[in-house]
């Protein structure tokens, strides 16, 4: 548990989806929104820990 005198670590910042036009459309193996799927999991999961983290500062 953190004491209250260290600041609060940030909140994890969500990946920004590509802009309209970026994907080729052409059926990448491993497409750009594959990618940004993944990171959008990777933030959910780091922003739901960053939430039980702040639920027990005082």
């Amino acid at each position: 548990m953190s004491s209250p005198d260290v600041p609060p670590l940030p909140a994890p910042v969500a990946p920004k989806p590509p802009i309209p036009g970026e994907c080729c459309e052409r059926g990448c193996e491993m497409c750009m929104w594959d990618y940004y799927r993944q990171a959008q999991r990777r933030y959910e999961a780091a922003y739901a820990g960053w939430q039980q983290q702040q639920a027990g500062r005082p």
